[in-house]
């Protein structure tokens, strides 16, 4: 059952990622859910664990919007599995770190997909950085409190089990 709480956490971020934020008009300007999401179940359980909810994450996002297959799977992969190293350094009941390392993870994740996209042949990287990645990844930062608070006291309850 803590797998399926899992999964429906993911649709449930991409559903509101893809339909109520470009409802609104952010554009290229909106958070990422499921990267903040991948996150902390990664902080939470560790970098093996973080990359298997990355990848699995990742290839439901790229299938429903990605560019080409692969991009968003490879890319969360990589933050899910970085971000858990963070996993024992951590006090996860202070939420000033895993905003810290969601910020940082959003600079890397979107820096990544737009190398991989194919998007640094058609834009420089300086307006790519100011004009999406800086505003993502404050969106991101912004909005981890919440989804962490959440994600760590429904882990708290035993609505999720890690992977292992």
């Amino acid at each position: 059952m803590g797998r399926l709480n899992i999964l429906i956490i993911m649709v449930i971020s991409l559903v509101i990622q893809g339909s109520l934020f470009a409802f609104f008009g952010f554009s290229d300007r909106q958070p990422d859910l499921l990267l903040i999401v991948i996150i902390c179940f990664s902080i939470m359980w560790g970098s093996r664990d973080g990359a298997m909810i990355g990848v699995t994450a990742g290839l439901l996002q790229d299938i429903l919007f990605g560019p080409m297959l692969g991009v968003f799977a490879l890319t969360k992969m990589i933050a899910g599995y970085l971000s858990g190293f963070s996993e024992k350094n951590i006090y996860r009941d202070f939420v000033l770190g895993p905003m810290i390392i969601v910020l940082l993870m959003t600079f890397l994740h979107e820096g990544l997909v737009f190398v991989f996209s194919g998007e640094v042949t058609r834009l420089p990287l300086h307006t790519a950085f100011m004009n999406v990645i800086l505003p993502k990844a404050l969106y991101n930062f912004c909005l981890t409190p919440f989804i962490y608070l959440l994600i760590y006291f429904a882990n708290q309850k035993k609505y999720f089990r890690p992977l292992q």
